[in-house]
């Protein structure tokens, strides 16, 4: 593929939705051959993050406690290293190819992946802080109104008030800090600036994969395994272990591809 080609392209015109969609998938092809370890070992961690997620639903029975007591300390480990590793392979991602794309591959350092990804995990931190601070009044007003249609309706209006809120603070804020230089404070700044007209271009078909793999997550985290072996559960949870790695990486690489252009058509209208 020939990258040159695909930043003229994105510089030239704002793409349409089946182009990004084109384009993101070719870009995912030239990752995952000249990434394969860092692929593996995130396929791995997805998979195992969904099969423990429903073996941990099985311990209300007394077989599963026991085997799970004895290799408690190395669930705990993997339960630790695997969804890191996962946050720190989509931040590299973005980064290689954000940086492939403009040709400044040689700007890609691990010193340079690892900062990023603790300055990521450290606003995740406090977005979620914040985020659980901000649901609060929607947890009180059901509470209080006994889960009534009103206090639903309201509660739900603040929760996709606060989901709005989130997705205009934060919509091209990764790529920004992943690919650009500049200070977390002006990252912020920036994402508003360039989102101006730009947010459903982002936030549609972001959205719709991220449910589509959200439907292949989800059921690991409720009780509809309850009644399934484990030797059973482990394929299952292998088979969407990968379709949701390959979706998470084509999500990552569109969202990269969409801010590219997003960004290009700003700074030609800016005249910069």
């Amino acid at each position: 593929m020939d990258f040159q080609n695909l930043q003229d392209e994105l510089i030239e015109k704002k793409l349409n939705l089946t182009e990004y969609l084109k384009k993101s998938k070719d870009v995912v092809k030239v990752f995952l051959k000249e990434n394969k370890l860092w692929t593996i070992f995130f396929i791995i961690a997805n998979i195992w993050m969904l099969f423990c997620a429903a073996f941990e639903k099985k311990l209300t029975s007394e077989s599963y406690v026991r085997l799970y007591n004895s290799f408690r300390y190395l669930i705990s480990m993997l339960n630790t290293v695997a969804p890191v590793y996962s946050n720190l392979f989509y931040t590299a991602v973005i980064m290689k190819m954000g940086f492939k794309i403009e040709n400044r591959e040689d700007e890609f350092t691990f010193k340079k992946l690892f900062l990023k990804f603790l300055m990521l995990t450290l606003v995740y931190f406090i977005v979620s802080m914040l985020g659980g601070f901000l649901i609060l009044p929607a947890a009180i007003i059901l509470l209080y109104s006994k889960a009534s249609l009103v206090g639903m309706i309201i509660a739900g209006i603040i929760i996709i008030a606060i989901i709005v809120f989130v997705l205009i603070m934060f919509l091209y804020f990764i790529q920004i800090y992943c690919i650009r230089k500049m200070m977390i404070f002006d990252v912020f700044q920036y994402n508003l600036e360039i989102s101006k007209g730009n947010r459903m271009r982002a936030i549609i078909p972001i959205i719709v994969f991220v449910l589509l793999n959200a439907v292949l997550r989800v059921p690991f985290s409720l009780r509809l395994f309850d009644k399934i072996p484990l030797i059973i559960i482990f394929p299952i949870s292998a088979i969407a272990g990968i379709i949701s790695s390959f979706l998470g990486i084509f999500i990552a690489i569109m969202g990269v591809i969409i801010f590219l252009n997003v960004e290009y058509d700003y700074l030609e209208k800016q005249g910069l």
